[in-house]
C-alpha cells in the first residue's frame, strides 16, 4: 500500500550576508557559502559530496549577482529527497534557479506560490524530477529537490543578487569558501562591469589579477582537487568618475534605470533619552540572535548616559512582567544581569505589545521580526519605534515596517558593527525624504524602503523620454536640509540584464512593508521579473504537461507545446466549469436518497458472515506486518448551539474516485439467502430497539507513555516550569513533546503556561501546515478560539490549494460565532476544483453547511447559494476524523450494536450506517453517519492504514469529532485528538452509547 519513506535530506550552510563584511574586519569566523548537504534520520550514510564547483559573480555598481553551478554525487543505494532552509541577508535575492532533467539543464520559472507547490508535490507522486525554491516567513528560503539518485549525481543551479557594503575607497565583495574535502573541479570567475578603477583582490588565489575585456574587468581561476579553506575578498574601487553609476536597460516595452551614488552616511545629534523601553522579544527563536552584540550595543549606548530610567519588557505571546532600572554614569551591570536571566520560549505574538501602555521618550525593539504566534501587528503609541535584530534569520519587510509606521527606523545589526549601530541610536541618520522627476519623462521611481544611506544612495525607475532629470530631496526626519539632480540618459545602457530586476526586487521590498495589501502587485512583479517572493516560487518540472497542469508558463524550449496544450485544457475546462456543482447536486441527492431510506435490516446468514470474514483475513494479509500502535489524546467536551430540522432541505456527496486496490468491498442489508419469515422477525425484533433518548459519548483518555510526562508528573507543582525548561533541552526538536506538555499543564489549570509552550510547535519550522494544524487542533481543545482562528487563517493563505483549510477555518469561524463566514467558507470549498486525492470532501462540508445554516438562520444569509444545496439532515450518529499529515491513510471504523463494522470494507451497514470514501493520501475527512441509532454500544476505532510521505514527520495527528443528535437541538460533541505512529494498528477512541 505506502511506499517506502524516502529518507529526508538538508541542504544547509548556504548564501554569505552581508554581515560577513563586519566578520571579516573583525576577524570573525565566517560560515561557508559553498551549500553542504547533510542526511538526516540516517547515521548510516554516507554524506553527499560536491564532485563538481563553478561560481560566476558578476558586479554591477553596488549590485552583485553570484550563481553557483553545482554537482552534488550521492555515494548511498538509495534515493533521497533534499530540503533545505537558508537565510538570506537583507536585501539579497534569490533570482534564478536550475535543475539537470534527463541530462539537460532546464531553468526554473516563477509561479503562484500555491501553483508551484502544487505542481511540485503531484510530481512528486509520480517519483520523478521536480525542483522547488520558495520563500517562508523573512527572508527565508527553502528548496526542495527529488530524487537524488542512489550512485548517481543531480547538477544544481542557482544564483542570488545582494546589495554590496562599502568602505571609504568603494564596494567590497566576499565569498567564504570552505569545505572539509577538496572539490575535483572548482571554477571562479568575476566580472565588474562600467568600473574605471581595476579592482583589486584583497584575498584570494595566488596572482589573482583583473583584465580588462571590453567595458569590463574580469578576473578568473580553476584548479582540480582544490582545498576550499579562505574567504576571497574583492575591493571595487569607486573613484570620482565612478562616485555615481547610471545604469538603462530595454525590457517588454519600457526602459528601466538604476542609479547608485556614493553618499557618505550623515547624522544629526539628538538629545539622550531620560527614559527608555526595551522591548525584548524572548520567544523560542530569540535565542538565535546574537544576544552578545545586542548586549554589547546597549552597553555602548548607555554608556554617556547619566542618568536613564530603564524599563525592561521581555515578550513572546504574551507580555512577561516589566523590570526597572536606573542606570547612571554608564553602569549597565543590572541591566545586563537580568538579560542573562531570560528564559527563551514560545512563538511571537506581536498583537501582545500594546504601546499605548507605556510613555517612554525611546522605544527599542529587539527582535527577528519573525511573527509566529497568534496577533502579528503591534499596537502604536503615536512615539517612534527602533527596531534592531541581530539574527540571521529575520523578517527584514516586517522590522522594517514597524519602525516605518511609528515614524522610527531599523537598524541591522547583523549588517552593522556595534559601533555603528550605537552611532544610529544616537544620532537621526540623513535618509531620502522625496523624490521629483518630469511625470512624462519617468514612472515608477522607487528607493530602498528604509531610504537611508548605508549602502549609498540607490534608486530605479522607468525612463519614458531620451533624456531626464530626478531630484533627490534628503534630510533628517521630515525636514529637507539637502538636495541631489541626477540625470539619467538612454544612453546609460549596458549589457546587463541586472536593472529591470533591481528596479522589481526595490519595488517588491516596498510592497512587501504590507504583503496581504499588496498581494496582487507583488504576485505579479515576482513572476514578470523572475522574483521569488512570500507569493511566488521558482520551480523546474519534468514534463510540459506538468506545466500545463497548473499553468505555469515553462522555460523557453518547452512553450510551443506548452500552449498547444494550454488551449486544449481551457477548451476541456469550459465544458468542466459546472462539474463541482454538478456533482455537489449529485452528491446531495444521494445522501438524501440515504436519509429518506427506511432501513429493514436482517441478520446475516452463517454462510455470509463467513465469507465476509474470509475477506477481511485475505485482507489483513495484504495489509504490512503488525506494530504497536503509539497513540495518545487528551479529551474534549464542547455544547455548541444545535441546528433545528428543516424539510426537504439537501447534502451532499461526491462523486465516487478510485479505492484502494487493497480495499474490498462487503454487502449488506437483506440476505438473499434468508427466508421471509426470518427476515420478518428479524425487522421486528430490531425495531424494538431503536433509540428513543439521546445517546451519551464515553472516550477514552489516551495517554503517551513518553518519558518527559513521566518526570513532570513526579514533579512539585511549583518546580513545573523549570522542570520544563530542563526537558525541552533533550526534547525540544519533537513537536509532540510541546503538545503533550501543554496538555498536562491544560490539566492542572495552567492555561497561560500551556498556550505558550504549545506556541513553540509554530517556530520549529516557519510556515509549516502540518505542525501548525497540530497546534491549532490542541488550541480549541483548550479552549482558544481566536488563536485557533488566526492560525487557521494562516494555514489557508499558505496552504490554499488544499480544500482542507477552508473546512478548518469554517469550523473555527463557527466557533468564533463568525457563522455567515463560515457558510462562505464552506461554499468555496464545495464549489472548488481539487485534486481527485481528497474524496468526498465535499459530502462533509454540505453537511456541515447546512448544519450552521439551519442553527443561525438569522445570521446566515442563503442568497448567493444553489438552493438545490440546502436541506438539513439531522442524525443520531456523526462521527468525523482528520489528521494533519498529507499522503497519509487514516481509517475510521464504527462497529454498531449489531457487531457490524463499517469502515472501508462495508461503507453502508444494515441498520443504516454509511461511511465516505476512504482517504488514502489527504488530510482526510472521513465521515460515518447513522440517522436512528438503535440501543447499544457503538465503537469507534481508528486505523493507520499507511504512510507515504517523502520525508519523515514524526508521528500523525488525528482529530475525531463525535456527535449525537447532529443537527438536532439536542446534539452533543465531544473531541478527542491523538496521534499514531506508523504502525498498522487499531485504536479504539471511544463509544457512543444509546438505551442506557
Amino acid at each position: 500500500m505506502s511506499r517506502l519513506v524516502l529518507t529526508a535530506v538538508t541542504i544547509i550552510c548556504l548564501f554569505f550576508s552581508c554581515a560577513q563584511v563586519k566578520k571579516v574586519q573583525q576577524q570573525e569566523p565566517l560560515p561557508t557559502a559553498i551549500p553542504t548537504l547533510r542526511i538526516l534520520h540516517d547515521t548510516a550514510a554516507a554524506a553527499i559530496r560536491i564532485s563538481s564547483l563553478h561560481i560566476e559573480v558578476k558586479v554591477s555598481a553596488n549590485i552583485a549577482t553570484t550563481t553557483f553551478d553545482m554537482v552534488f554525487y550521492n555515494p548511498n543505494n538509495r534515493e533521497l529527497e533534499g530540503e533545505f532552509d537558508f537565510p538570506l541577508a537583507d536585501g539579497q535575492q534569490i533570482v534564478r534557479y536550475g535543475l539537470d532533467i534527463e541530462g539537460k539543464m532546464r531553468e526554473g520559472v516563477v509561479a503562484e506560490k500555491a501553483k508551484a507547490r502544487q505542481a511540485f508535490e503531484n510530481t512528486i507522486r509520480r517519483q520523478v524530477d521536480p525542483g522547488l525554491v520558495e520563500k517562508t516567513k523573512g527572508n527565508n528560503f527553502r528548496t526542495r529537490i527529488y530524487p537524488l539518485p542512489a550512485k548517481g549525481s543531480r547538477h544544481i543551479l542557482i544564483a542570488m543578487e545582494q546589495v554590496l557594503p562599502f568602505d571609504a575607497q568603494g564596494n567590497i565583495f566576499q565569498l567564504p569558501l570552505y569545505t572539509a574535502e577538496p572539490i575535483a573541479d572548482f571554477a571562479f570567475t568575476i566580472t565588474v562591469v562600467k568600473n574605471e578603477a581595476v579592482p583589486e583582490a584583497i584575498t584570494a588565489f595566488d596572482d589573482f589579477r583583473f583584465k580588462k575585456w571590453e567595458n569590463a574587468w574580469v578576473a578568473s581561476r580553476t584548479e582540480k582537487n582544490f582545498p576550499a579553506n579562505q574567504t576571497i575578498q574583492i575591493h571595487i574601487p569607486r573613484t570620482g568618475i565612478d562616485s555615481t553609476v547610471v545604469l538603462t536597460e530595454q525590457f517588454s516595452g519600457n526602459r528601466y534605470f538604476y542609479v547608485n551614488s556614493i553618499l557618505r552616511p550623515e547624522w544629526k545629534e539628538q538629545a539622550a533619552p531620560a527614559s527608555a523601553g526595551i522591548f525584548w522579544d524572548v520567544s523560542a527563536s530569540g535565542k538565535s540572535r546574537n544576544l552578545e552584540k545586542e548586549k554589547q550595543l546597549l552597553k555602548q549606548y548607555f554608556a554617556g548616559s547619566k542618568t536613564c530610567t530603564v524599563s525592561l519588557i521581555p515578550f513572546h505571546i504574551y507580555l512577561e512582567e516589566k523590570q526597572e532600572f536606573v542606570i547612571r554614569n554608564g553602569n549597565t551591570d543590572a541591566l545586563l544581569e537580568a538579560i542573562d536571566q531570560l528564559s527563551y520560549d514560545g512563538g511571537t505574538q506581536f498583537g501582545a505589545v500594546d504601546l499605548r501602555q507605556y510613555d517612554y521618550e525611546q522605544l527599542l525593539l529587539f527582535s527577528d521580526g519573525l511573527g509566529t504566534f497568534g496577533k502579528k501587528e503591534l499596537l502604536f503609541s503615536g512615539k517612534p519605534v527602533i527596531s534592531l535584530s541581530s539574527s540571521a534569520i529575520a523578517d527584514y519587510a516586517h522590522l522594517k515596517w514597524m519602525a516605518r509606521e511609528s515614524g522610527g527606523r531599523f537598524i541591522n545589526l547583523s549588517a552593522a558593527t556595534v559601533e555603528q549601530a550605537v552611532l544610529e541610536l544616537q544620532q537621526i541618520p540623513l535618509h531620502i525624504i522625496r523624490m521629483e522627476a518630469d511625470s512624462t519623462a519617468v514612472e515608477d521611481l522607487v528607493f530602498s524602503s528604509e531610504g537611508s544611506l548605508q549602502q549609498g544612495l540607490s534608486f530605479a525607475g522607468k525612463l519614458k523620454q531620451p533624456e531626464a532629470e530626478i531630484t533627490v530631496h534628503l534630510g533628517y526626519n521630515n525636514t529637507v536640509s539637502s538636495t541631489r539632480r541626477f540625470t539619467v540618459r538612454q544612453s546609460d545602457s549596458t549589457q546587463t540584464d541586472q536593472v529591470k530586476r533591481l528596479w522589481a526586487t526595490m519595488k517588491i521590498s516596498e510592497l512587501e512593508l504590507q504583503p496581504e495589501k499588496f498581494k496582487e502587485q507583488i504576485t505579479g512583479l515576482g513572476k514578470s521579473f523572475s522574483v521569488v517572493t512570500s507569493n511566488t516560487s521558482l520551480i523546474v518540472l519534468d514534463r510540459v504537461e506538468d506545466y500545463v497542469e497548473q499553468e505555469i508558463v515553462p522555460p523557453a524550449e518547452l512553450q510551443k507545446e506548452y500552449y498547444a496544450l494550454l488551449k486544449q485544457k481551457k477548451s476541456r475546462e469550459e465544458q468542466e466549469k459546472k462539474e463541482p456543482l454538478l456533482a455537489a447536486v449529485e452528491t446531495m441527492q444521494e445522501l438524501k436518497d440515504w436519509w429518506h431510506t427506511d432501513f429493514k435490516p436482517a441478520k446475516r446468514s452463517k454462510r455470509d458472515e463467513e465469507e465476509l470474514q474470509v475477506n477481511r483475513v485475505q485482507l489483513s494479509a495484504g495489509i504490512a506486518d503488525n506494530g504497536i500502535v503509539a497513540a495518545d489524546s487528551a479529551v474534549v467536551s464542547h455544547h455548541f448551539t444545535p441546528g433545528t430540522a428543516q424539510a426537504d432541505r439537501q447534502l451532499m456527496p461526491s462523486p465516487q474516485a478510485e479505492i484502494s486496490e487493497m480495499r474490498l468491498e462487503a454487502t449488506s442489508g437483506w440476505l438473499s439467502d434468508e427466508k421471509e419469515e426470518d427476515k420478518k422477525s428479524a425487522t421486528d425484533e430490531l425495531e424494538k430497539t431503536v433509540a428513543e433518548k439521546p445517546g451519551s459519548i464515553e472516550l477514552k483518555d489516551w495517554k503517551p507513555d513518553v518519558p518527559y510526562l513521566k518526570e513532570i508528573e513526579k514533579t512539585r507543582p511549583d518546580e513545573y516550569e523549570t522542570r520544563y525548561v530542563s526537558l525541552k533541552e533533550q526534547y525540544g526538536t519533537q513537536p509532540s513533546f510541546y503538545i503533550d506538555m501543554a496538555r498536562f499543564f491544560f490539566a492542572k489549570k495552567l492555561q497561560a503556561l500551556g498556550v505558550r509552550v504549545l506556541s513553540n510547535v509554530a517556530e520549529l519550522k516557519l510556515e509549516d501546515a502540518s505542525l501548525l494544524r497540530m497546534m491549532a487542533n490542541q488550541l480549541m481543545e483548550a479552549g482558544e478560539k481566536e488563536l485557533t482562528l488566526i492560525a487557521y487563517r494562516d494555514i489557508l493563505a499558505m496552504r490554499e490549494e488544499e480544500p482542507q483549510s477552508y473546512r478548518d477555518l469554517a469550523l473555527a469561524c463557527n466557533e468564533n460565532g463568525l457563522y455567515a463566514e463560515a457558510v462562505q467558507l464552506f461554499y468555496q470549498l464545495i464549489l472548488g476544483y481539487w485534486d481527485n486525492r481528497f474524496h468526498d470532501i465535499q459530502a462533509v462540508a454540505l453537511n456541515e453547511m447546512n448544519a450552521v445554516i439551519s442553527a443561525h438562520p438569522r445570521e446566515v444569509s442563503t442568497a448567493g447559494i444553489d438552493q438545490r444545496l440546502i436541506y438539513a439532515m439531522p442524525v443520531d450518529v456523526r462521527i468525523v476524523i482528520s489528521w494533519n499529515t498529507d499522503n497519509s491513510d487514516m481509517d475510521l471504523w464504527v462497529t454498531d450494536p449489531g457487531k457490524e463494522k463499517c469502515s472501508y470494507e462495508n461503507t453502508r451497514t444494515a441498520i443504516g450506517g454509511r461511511i465516505t470514501q476512504d482517504v488514502t493520501q489527504g488530510y482526510g475527512p472521513e465521515e460515518f453517519m447513522l440517522k436512528k441509532a438503535m440501543n447499544g454500544d457503538y465503537t469507534v476505532e481508528v486505523n493507520l492504514f499507511g504512510d507515504s510521505r517523502q520525508t519523515l514527520g514524526g508521528p500523525t495527528a488525528i482529530k475525531a469529532d463525535l456527535y449525537t443528535d447532529f443537527g438536532k437541538p439536542t446534539q452533543k460533541k465531544q473531541t478527542i485528538n491523538f496521534r499514531v505512529s506508523e504502525a498498522k494498528e487499531v485504536v479504539e477512541i471511544g463509544k457512543l452509547k444509546f438505551g442506557v
